[in-house]
Formats: C-alpha cells, sequence, structure tokens
C-alpha cells in the first residue's frame, strides 16, 4: 500500500518538492508518472527535462497554452477533456495493477504517481474532482501518490498521510526581481 503526499499553499516550491521525491524515486529504480495537469508540453521547466531524461513518464493535461483565466470556453472544455482522459486512464492502469498477481500489489515497486496542479484544477471546474478522488484513494493500493496546489479539498486532506503547506513569507518577485531561469523554472 502506497501513502498519499499533499503539497499545498501559496509558497514557492510545492511541484520542485514533488520533482524532489522523483528524482529519489528514480535513483531507487522505482517508476515514476508525472501529470501536469494545467500545463502544456511546450515549456518544460528544468525538472521536468531532467526527469523525463532519467526515466520518469511525463503526461501533459492542458492541449493548448496560456493562462487558463484566458482560456476560451471551446479551450476550457478541450483541457477538461484531454484531463478526464488522462485521469480515465490512470484508473485503467491502476485496475490492472490489481488484477495482476504478485508484486504489483507490493509497495516494493513502489511507483510513484504524481499529480502537479490537481487541487488547482479542481478549483478551476478544469479537472473533475470525482475522477481526481477515485485515482487517489484507488491509487494508494498500488502507488505513492503526491498532489500539489494552493487550495485542497476537505477529502484530501483527510486522504494524505503527508501534509506540508508551504507558505509565502517574501519572495523575490516582490522586489521586482523575475523567474530565474534554474531557480523558478
Amino acid at each position: 500500500m502506497g501513502l498519499v503526499h499533499l503539497y499545498y499553499g501559496e509558497g514557492k516550491g510545492k511541484s520542485t518538492a514533488a520533482a524532489g521525491l522523483a528524482l529519489r524515486s528514480l535513483d531507487a529504480g522505482f517508476p515514476v508518472t508525472v501529470v501536469r495537469f494545467l500545463k502544456n508540453g511546450s515549456r518544460k521547466s528544468g525538472e521536468i527535462n531532467i526527469l523525463e531524461k532519467l526515466g520518469a513518464r511525463i503526461l501533459n493535461g492542458k492541449p493548448c497554452s496560456g493562462f487558463i483565466k484566458s482560456l476560451s470556453e471551446t479551450e476550457r472544455q478541450e483541457v477538461r477533456l484531454k484531463q478526464d482522459e488522462i485521469l480515465n486512464m490512470l484508473l485503467s492502469e491502476l485496475s490492472e495493477a490489481l488484477e495482476k498477481p504478485g508484486p504489483c500489489m507490493s509497495r516494493e515497486r513502489g511507483e510513484l504517481l504524481i499529480l502537479d496542479e490537481a487541487l488547482l484544477g479542481v478549483a478551476s471546474g478544469l479537472l473533475s474532482e470525482e475522477l481526481l478522488k477515485r485515482v487517489v484513494t484507488e491509487g494508494r493500493n498500488s502507488r505513492e501518490i503526491v498532489l500539489t496546489g494552493r487550495e485542497p479539498r476537505e477529502w484530501m486532506l483527510e486522504e494524505a498521510d503527508y501534509v506540508t503547506e508551504f507558505c509565502c513569507l517574501k519572495h523575490p518577485y516582490e522586489k521586482g526581481i523575475a523567474a530565474r531561469r534554474g531557480v523558478e523554472y
């Protein structure tokens, strides 16, 4: 049985912390899947590039570019469909893992599933909360699961075994310092 990690809050570093756990898992020889719900593949952050090179499976849940607030209703629908497709694929994989006897059911297998920006996906109405909840509750039987984002639902706090809140006390952006390659992206 896997455990559920919840990294949330207004502070910087949630996705980076999840990437650190992914690096640790990859180093131990465990498979890693990173689902980037509200990000598309056109702009990869530094950690995604290296995780992909090291063998992590990267799934992008946003087929278009642009900020969520600026998406047309047609684009929002495309995002919903893409993300439902990913969640249904994960549920299918989880089902297959449960049907296989032997090491698939064991934590020895060590699979890690990172659901990056899942909280914002739900809050923005672009991600099915019902499907996400199924992935988390059913997935913990065969995987370690990480959820990241800003405002968790109550069920996420209850389901999580690790809960870490990121709080921004100070940020260089407040001084006019733009995001820097190798640090913020």
